[in-house]
């Protein structure tokens, strides 16, 4: 305690010779040009003003963690109202004055929180009093103010630990304002910078991933915001982690719809990013093979065919997206929709095989008249624009030089567009290839179709 007031006087001699340094430099140049003479005041009154405005933040906020050397001088003032009324009492009861004036009831001036321990006391008060609006200040600042990737993870490690903690009332409804943006977004770059520094080791990577799928996982609203910010930018290396990966194809069967969906477009995003699918280690071969809804013995036929698996990928992810009840308003959906199928179609369809080929004519027969039905659900109808707008890419090679690749507009194979508000134009062909698509399905008419698609849902 001697030790800790010293070096509070020797904080407190510092400034106050600064400040006399300062009043001497106004005072030397007063008598000079007019317009130094402002230049220096200025110079000096507004550092000035703010090291007043830090010394007093004790007196109005006290559990602030800004204090000057002078905050204490300055918090004895608080005394002044009680020796007032001290004297007054003691001229009108005609008492004691000693007695009045030295009250042993008298609560003295409180210069205790300029000590480490106190404040870390007064912290632990204001987390009894469980306020939702202090937590998730506190949280917040505390989020804002990390700068090291050492410090998000020890900030990551304590979140499963929040959210068990009786102390707080409903921690998820406390992080729920960031959980919506700033700490998945938070998370998402943790992740990638772990994986793609050179600057740390493997098993620090390898840490850091595991304490931020923990964090994710302690909360079903953040573990939902996490997926879909990693699909805001597919390009991200977590989609080549395998655990990250991993926790979304556990979560393909979750109850809440959209971490479903979400996990299902991660999955298809991670499988795309593959570049030699033969030489896939067993984690990744389990992941790939449920993703592609595929037998173990036809994933051991395809498995050394890059463009069959990435165009079956491609497949699978369309179809989901075009039974997806989002808001087809949302722009988070138009994301969602864009992205996936943006890094789903990188491949040579030329290249795959002619069964998945049909596969693929098959769904986009389907979708074109999902599209034109006009009793169907609109969001229905408007999945299936989006789903046949992002794979005309694929669409279009493939049926070069048929009927089947004739389009009611122009446009590049690479464009995007909106629902059009008139689906009865032929803006999307049938394929009505017979080869080289061997299947019957490949080739069903329009109705056919429609019903096939009525008898499954």
């Amino acid at each position: 305690m001697v030790l800790q007031r010293m070096v509070q006087t020797l904080h407190t001699f510092l400034h106050l010779s600064i400040l006399l340094f300062l009043l001497g430099l106004i005072a030397m140049t007063s008598g000079g040009d007019s317009l130094v003479v402002v230049a220096v005041t200025l110079y000096i009154a507004l550092p000035l003003i703010m090291y007043v405005r830090y010394s007093l933040m004790p007196y109005f906020e006290p559990h602030s963690i800004y204090s000057t050397p002078f905050s204490g001088f300055l918090l004895s003032f608080r005394g002044l109202p009680r020796m007032g009324l001290s004297i007054f009492k003691a001229i009108t009861c005609r008492g004691s004055f000693r007695k009045v004036f030295r009250n042993p009831d008298a609560t003295p001036v409180d210069r205790s929180w300029l000590n480490l321990d106190y404040a870390i006391q007064e912290v632990e008060k204001l987390a009894d009093c469980r306020s939702p609006i202090l937590d998730i200040g506190a949280i917040s600042w505390l989020l804002n103010s990390l700068g090291e990737d050492q410090e998000m993870e020890q900030f990551l490690a304590g979140i499963p630990g929040f959210y068990r903690s009786k102390r707080v009332e409903d921690p998820a409804q406390v992080l729920r304002a960031l959980n919506n943006h700033k700490l998945p977004q938070a998370i998402v770059s943790f992740m990638d910078r772990s994986l793609s520094s050179d600057l740390i080791s493997d098993s620090v990577g390898q840490r850091r991933i595991r304490v931020s799928l923990k964090a994710m996982a302690a909360d079903s609203y953040l573990l939902r915001r996490t997926f879909y910010h990693a699909l805001c930018s597919v390009d991200s290396a977590v989609f080549q982690c395998v655990d990250f990966v991993h926790l979304a194809d556990r979560c393909t069967d979750d109850k809440d719809v959209d971490v479903c969906f979400f996990a299902k477009c991660i999955v298809a995003v991670a499988i795309s990013r593959f570049e030699d699918y033969a030489l896939m280690d067993d984690r990744w071969s389990g992941i790939v093979q449920r993703g592609l809804n595929w037998s173990q013995s036809r994933f051991a036929e395809h498995r050394g065919q890059q463009d069959s698996v990435r165009l079956r990928n491609l497949v699978q992810i369309a179809r989901e997206l075009g039974s997806a009840h989002l808001d087809y308003d949302d722009p988070s959906a138009q994301t969602i929709f864009r992205n996936t199928l943006n890094a789903a179609r990188r491949l040579r369809i030329q290249n795959a095989s002619e069964k998945i080929r049909c596969e693929f004519c098959e769904l986009w027969n389907r979708l074109v008249c999902l599209m034109r039905d006009l009793h169907r659900d609109p969001v229905v109808r408007s999945n299936a624009m989006r789903v046949l707008s992002l794979t005309r890419a694929i669409y279009i090679p493939l049926h070069e030089g048929t009927e089947s690749r004739c389009f009611a507009y122009s446009a590049d194979a690479d464009d995007d567009f909106n629902l059009i508000s008139s689906p009865q134009r032929a803006d999307f062909p049938l394929c009505t290839v017979k080869a080289p698509h061997p299947s019957r399905n490949a080739t069903l008419e329009c109705s056919e179709v429609v019903a096939f698609d009525d008898r499954k849902a």
